[in-house]
């Protein structure tokens, strides 16, 4: 009964419960437009990634219509079979990474991270405000809430996965910044140009596609995160009845992006990082969980009674 009881309680219910059905749709439509954008520039970085680093020609349109394909058929499905077609890569894809660190990390010059924070720590502050797509991945657990399991081994999972994605990420900027140092932010590819200019020899240099190949399968997979969880925002905030009506409505929405419309990175890189959207997006990413913490207490609270209330009837 106590699991049951614990684990009964989706992200609609707690945030109805807690804010009220109105403040509740409107965030899943603020939520909608999040999970939409960060797909979009994700997009985009993608296919740039194929261009520059696979193919000499591949235009949006070969480009996008198995894309969509494939997300609409990502959005079909529930839940289990996105996370079991991640839990497949999850190993081989952290390997390569590994990899394309592992063959980069003799040319990393320590000289290279020095002098640290030489204007004061306020550029540090004005970088995060503008890069603000690039944070808040972690939403997407909350959007999750109620289609997995949530114990203590779960919670202990979460954690310890955050915990070596933090510190993955740190390794890679530390030695991506040790590799190029000052120009480092003109290279556009990280992971390719770090491990494609090593010194290794060159048999090293062949093995490394195999890195490149599996990064461009994990930026897919993490394309068809952000769309499933967009068509679920979708789903919560308008209760469709027939189920292919927002995988439509999301699948028109990128196709004209990304063929009628064909906007560049360099466009999305203005609107998302140069503009004050990026204010909005950190905003949204930190205002969020600090509302849940103030006033999800309260109506975790209401909502236990009322459960409990239920049982006893």
């Amino acid at each position: 009964m106590e699991d049951k009881q614990f684990t009964v309680e989706d992200f609609k219910q707690f945030m109805e419960k807690t804010f009220g059905k109105v403040f509740s749709k409107i965030m899943f439509i603020l939520l909608f437009l999040y999970f939409i954008s960060k797909s979009l520039i994700t997009i985009k970085s993608t296919h740039n990634y194929m261009l520059e680093l696979l193919f000499d020609q591949f235009n949006s349109f070969t480009f996008t219509i198995p894309l969509l394909v494939f997300l609409g058929f990502i959005m079909f499905k529930d839940i289990k079979s996105l996370a079991r077609t991640i839990e497949f890569f999850f190993y081989i894809v952290v390997g390569a990474i590994f990899f394309a660190i592992f063959v980069s990390i003799t040319r990393m010059d320590f000289i290279n991270l020095f002098p640290i924070l030489d204007n004061g720590i306020t550029p540090l502050f004005d970088g995060i405000s503008r890069v603000g797509v690039a944070f808040g991945d972690y939403i997407v657990l909350l959007v999750l809430m109620g289609d997995y399991k949530k114990d203590k081994q779960t919670y202990n999972s979460v954690i310890r996965y955050a915990m070596f994605a933090i510190i993955s990420v740190i390794v890679f900027y530390v030695l991506f910044i040790g590799i190029f140092g000052g120009i480092a932010s003109s290279e556009a590819l990280a992971i390719s140009d770090m491990s494609l200019n090593s010194t290794s020899p060159v048999t090293i240099g062949r093995l490394d596609w195999i890195s490149i190949m599996l990064w461009l399968i994990s930026l897919i997979l993490r394309i068809s995160i952000l769309i499933f969880c967009a068509n679920k925002c979708l789903v919560l905030c308008f209760e469709f009845k027939n189920k292919y009506s927002s995988i439509y409505i999301i699948l028109l929405i990128l196709g004209v992006f990304n063929l009628i419309l064909n906007i560049t990175i360099d466009t999305f890189v203005s609107f998302y990082i140069l503009s004050p959207v990026s204010y909005i997006l950190l905003g949204f990413q930190y205002l969020l969980p600090i509302m849940l913490l103030l006033f999800g207490r309260k109506g975790g609270s209401i909502y236990e009674k009322s459960y409990n209330k239920s049982l006893q009837k």
